[in-house]
């Protein structure tokens, strides 16, 4: 009996439903990682982008931090303490953030606390002075910073809105909001992953969702709750959630 290639096919955003990084406790040892100095590229940014980046990215910054700048991830945000101070990990108010305390931790809101290696990860890493060893791999954007076309973009999704208004299309890094009558650019909506896979409108119209990622990196599908802002022909993207 042959199969389909339709009924075999699984698109990324059905991949991410089912694959999960796997955490650093389950790659080193814990000799491993007590004696080295860990990589921010390797295994510390790998931790965050897991955990943290959903909730402290451009498109959504709670507390005002945003970790997915490396400026900024040292920075800290709302609370006014610094997030990473190198050299010190027991006055780094990250750190005071992702400690449990009786089993829960601040960091992340959602979901379990990091593992002690993890932490001893990140710890290692900041006592070492919080060098940042990743390799520059292109520019990177935000809303201040969106990205700029030289040429037409491969649309590899698109999706309009239940009541016909709106038109979602796929772009570099970003999604893009188009009145249907007239073309006209309303939101960007811009992400950490280059290549958007899908995108979809819920039934009621008020959710986007986005699966996007890039290979062997991060494959990610974030969920956004349209609402009018100061006109009812502009939307803005809030209450990110990120599934990795």
């Amino acid at each position: 009996m042959s199969l389909g290639l339709r009924s075999i096919s699984l698109s990324t955003a059905s991949l991410v439903a089912f694959f999960s990084i796997p955490s650093a406790s389950g790659l080193l040892g814990d000799e491993t990682v007590k004696n080295t100095t860990p990589s921010f590229a390797k295994e510390v940014l790998p931790i965050l982008r897991a955990n943290c980046f959903g909730c402290h990215q451009s498109a959504k910054k709670l507390g005002g931090y945003m970790m997915t700048d490396f400026q900024g991830l040292l920075g800290g945000g709302e609370s006014g303490s610094a997030a990473i101070v190198p050299g010190k990990s027991g006055e780094s108010h990250l750190i005071r953030e992702i400690v449990p305390v009786d089993g829960k931790s601040e960091m992340p809101k959602k979901g379990k606390p990091l593992s002690d290696v993890e932490i001893e990860i990140i710890k290692r890493w900041v006592d070492a002075g919080a060098l940042n060893d990743s390799k520059a791999v292109g520019p990177r954007y935000s809303l201040a910073k969106p990205p700029v076309y030289t040429r037409s973009p491969t649309i590899s999704s698109i999706d309009f809105s239940k009541d016909g208004k709106q038109i979602a299309v796929s772009g570099f890094h970003e999604t893009l909001l188009l009145n249907s009558e007239n073309g006209q650019l309303q939101q960007r909506l811009i992400g950490f992953s280059p290549r958007v896979e899908s995108i979809s409108y819920s039934p009621d119209g008020k959710w986007l969702a986005v699966a996007s990622g890039e290979q062997a990196v991060v494959a990610s599908c974030k969920f956004g709750m349209l609402r009018p802002t100061n006109s009812s022909e502009v939307y803005s993207l809030e209450a990110i959630r990120s599934l990795v």
